[in-house]
C-alpha cells in the first residue's frame, strides 16, 4: 500500500455546515474504497496563488487535505468521485513521500537575527 495526499479546494461561498457534510463524505468515500485515512487537515480559506477559469471572479478558497494509504487503484477511483462534487474548484491527488514537511524560519523585515554558526 502507498500513502497519498489529496488537495481540495472549496468555493468559499459554499456555508461551513455544507463543507464540512462534505469532506465528511470524502472521508467515508476514502475508507469505503478501501483506503486507511490517516489524517485530514481542515487549513480553512486562504487567498488563491491565481484565478480559476470558471471562478474567475473567486479570490480565495476553503482548503483541506488528506492523508491517506490505499492501494493503486484507489486514488482514480476517488478522482472520479471528487470530479462529480460541484462545491470543489480544484483538487489534485499524489503520492506522498511519507514525511513531514521541512519547517523553514523566516525572518520578518526589521526583526533581530541571531547569527547561527553555520555547519559546512
Amino acid at each position: 500500500m502507498k500513502k497519498y495526499e489529496a488537495v481540495c479546494v472549496f468555493n468559499p461561498s459554499v456555508k461551513d455546515d455544507k463543507i464540512q457534510d462534505i469532506i465528511s463524505k470524502i472521508d467515508k468515500k476514502i475508507a469505503d474504497l478501501g483506503g486507511k485515512i490517516e489524517k485530514t487537515d481542515k487549513i480553512g480559506t486562504r487567498k488563491l496563488a491565481y484565478n480559476f477559469k470558471k471562478f474567475s471572479k473567486v479570490d480565495d478558497g476553503y482548503y483541506t487535505v488528506f492523508y491517506f494509504e490505499s492501494e493503486s487503484g484507489v486514488p482514480a477511483k476517488l478522482n472520479s468521485y471528487l470530479r462529480i462534487i460541484e462545491e470543489l474548484m480544484r483538487y489534485s491527488i499524489v503520492i506522498s513521500k511519507g514525511e513531514e514537511p521541512e519547517k523553514v524560519e523566516v525572518a520578518l523585515p526589521g526583526a533581530e537575527v541571531e547569527d547561527k554558526p553555520s555547519q559546512a
